[in-house]
């Protein structure tokens, strides 16, 4: 159904804070909608800040219904835990992707979407119909902060149900259009970092899980070039290093291959010896499926079609 056809009908806001979702919870009561905003706890009360306090009292003064959700214990269960096992594995998880599929989109959108309507975010993405597959996932315009890379785990069942006002707008456009109605930004700093993640120190924040004996990170080991097997450095610990990383390996790497561009490196797992390896082959997790229909085989690109890994 066309949003235009539902508009004044229900659409609740994942709201954190930001200039971002706060953009699209006032966009949309602007353009008509019957707006609520739902803000949800994913850390601990001592350190989520003040953010829900300033929120209630900016939707108390425009009567725009606000609820708060502690999700923090799912999010220790569905996002902190896994991504330290990962590490634990010697993998690269990308926490985001797993909090939109597992929280934001998930038991969030879930409880949001108890009495009907819609579910908006503040994610830069895009919702457009396609002939053939229907409302699909797609890049927001502003191409500095397109964010569909990280929601390309969620269901696209559930993507169906949600707005994204910012996908035709850019961020300082966004930031511009609060300020020019005097809406102040709870949260107006911007962060990049793992929100879980005290200073974006992640090899801290892991090791100190190791020292409480939840996880067991893998030690050091040698360096290996895959086709021969020579020993070329050591590594401090495979949790340490993600797939396809060229830099701040400690390696000189002075092998032929290097005259065409360093091959990729991949972390690999070798019982007793633990090396990390030059190697060109890739490992890829199990696919999300995004289009309902059955791709044609001849659509598909060449190392699609010939299985190649």
């Amino acid at each position: 159904m066309p949003h235009e056809n539902i508009r004044h009908m229900k659409c609740t806001v994942a709201v954190s804070g930001g200039s971002d979702s706060l953009y699209a919870l006032l966009y949309l009561r602007e353009e008509g909608w019957n707006v609520h905003a739902l803000h949800a706890l994913f850390l601990p009360s001592a350190t989520a800040g003040g953010a829900a306090r300033d929120l209630a009292d900016l939707c108390a003064g425009l009567g725009i219904p606000f609820e708060t959700l502690d999700l923090s214990k799912a999010f220790f269960r569905s996002v902190m835990e896994p991504f330290a096992m990962e590490h634990a594995r010697a993998r690269t998880p990308n926490p985001c992707a797993l909090c939109n599929r597992a929280m934001k989109f998930g038991l969030l959108l879930e409880h949001a979407l108890q009495d009907g309507g819609m579910y908006a975010t503040g994610h830069f993405a895009s919702m457009q119909e396609h002939p053939v597959y229907g409302m699909t996932l797609r890049a927001a315009a502003y191409a500095p902060k397109d964010q569909s890379y990280f929601l390309s785990l969620v269901p696209i069942e559930k993507l169906r149900r949600c707005i994204f006002p910012l996908a035709g707008i850019s961020k300082p456009d966004a930031r511009a259009w609060l300020a020019r109605r005097g809406y102040s930004v709870p949260l107006p700093s911007e962060s990049q970092e793992i929100c879980f993640i005290p200073g974006d120190n992640h090899c801290a924040w892991l090791e100190q899980w190791q020292r409480k004996r939840m996880i067991n990170l893998p030690g050091p080991g040698p360096v290996l070039l895959a086709r021969t097997g020579q020993v070329i450095a050591r590594h401090s610990g495979l949790w340490r290093y993600t797939e396809g990383q060229r830099r701040g390996l400690g390696i000189a790497c002075h092998c032929p291959q290097a005259q065409r561009k360093c091959p990729r490196r991949r972390i690999q797992n070798r019982s007793g010896r633990r090396p990390l390896f030059c190697c060109r082959n890739k490992y890829h997790g199990p696919p999300q499926k995004m289009a309902m229909q059955r791709l044609r085989e001849g659509a598909l690109p060449p190392c699609a079609r010939s299985g190649r890994r």
